[in-house]
């Protein structure tokens, strides 16, 4: 096994009175195991351990992300973080940061920098129809508020965008996790929008079938939510103007959104820490031990 002798704390999607969501970020500079990356993952305090490992081409990185129990397909604020430190930390002496990719099991992430901002890029999904069926049912049924529309994202495993209305209390909205793993696989996105501007969308996010009853800071779910959004905007309103997401978890997060070159762009705040690898857990000393 090989890893950097340093790695790096990152906290994402945070402001003035929202924690937002932390990670821990390892440049590798070679390939080590899945098993590997789940046993350091599992000792880590952080929402996602991310590892991320240049490819043969300059520019491109395998991004390998997880949480204590699983890997993660695809985590909005462990790639902000990943892309942060690859475009400040970097030892590629060959790498240009004005054309950087990270490469997930899934698809490849576009990122630039605009001004103090990073933005990852995903490729948009294309969202359904607002339904009403017997497990639209019996999703609504898990909330203590009836929600006012929902709609299918993706296949049998990926998402229910449910609406509610925006004088709901959505930070106060109650689930029933039990009813909600054995009425559906698709995690749950829940949404309104924000009473103060026409530009902003509160949301919060369930997958209680993968582990995670709820999420503190979900990027992924954004990308869905500026697709959601801007088809309902007004037409006269620049298409590329900015949303501003805020996450009504018990941390609470606030993302910037939009839609730019086909693509749904994601940022955030990023605050990032070196860490010394020796201050790890025994167990990531032990692994080290293994190069």
């Amino acid at each position: 096994m090989s890893l950097m002798p340093d790695y790096w704390f990152a906290r994402v999607f945070f402001d003035a009175d929202k924690a937002g969501s932390t990670a821990d970020v390892y440049l590798l500079d070679s390939a080590i195991s899945l098993q590997s990356m789940q046993a350091i993952a599992s000792r880590s305090d952080c929402d996602a351990s991310c590892f991320c490992l240049s490819g043969e081409r300059a520019g491109i990185y395998k991004v390998d992300t997880f949480n204590c129990q699983q890997r993660i397909q695809t985590c909005g604020h462990g790639l902000l973080a990943s892309a942060a430190v690859i475009l400040e930390h970097n030892y590629d002496d060959n790498f240009s940061s004005r054309s950087l990719v990270l490469q997930t099991t899934q698809e490849s992430i576009a990122v630039k920098r605009e001004k103090d901002f990073i933005w990852i890029g995903f490729e948009s999904l294309p969202l359904g129809c607002s339904e009403s069926d017997e497990e639209s049912l019996q999703v609504a049924a898990c909330f203590s508020v009836a929600p006012e529309k929902m709609t299918r994202v993706g296949g049998d495993s990926s998402y229910w965008v449910i609406e509610w209305r925006p004088d709901v209390d959505l930070a106060k909205l109650s689930v029933n996790f039990k009813a909600l793993i054995v009425s559906t696989r698709r995690s749950i996105i829940a949404t309104q929008k924000n009473s103060r501007s026409s530009d902003d969308f509160n949301l919060r996010y369930f997958a209680p079938q993968y582990g995670t009853d709820e999420d503190k800071a979900t990027g992924s779910a954004c990308r869905v939510l500026t697709s959601y959004w801007q088809q309902q905007r007004d037409p006269q309103v620049d298409s590329e103007q900015q949303f501003h997401a805020h996450q009504l978890s018990s941390t609470g997060a606030t993302m910037a959104c939009k839609i730019q070159l086909e693509k749904v762009w994601i940022s955030g705040n990023i605050a990032l820490e070196r860490e010394n690898i020796s201050s790890q857990s025994s167990a990531l000393a032990t692994l080290k031990k293994q190069r």
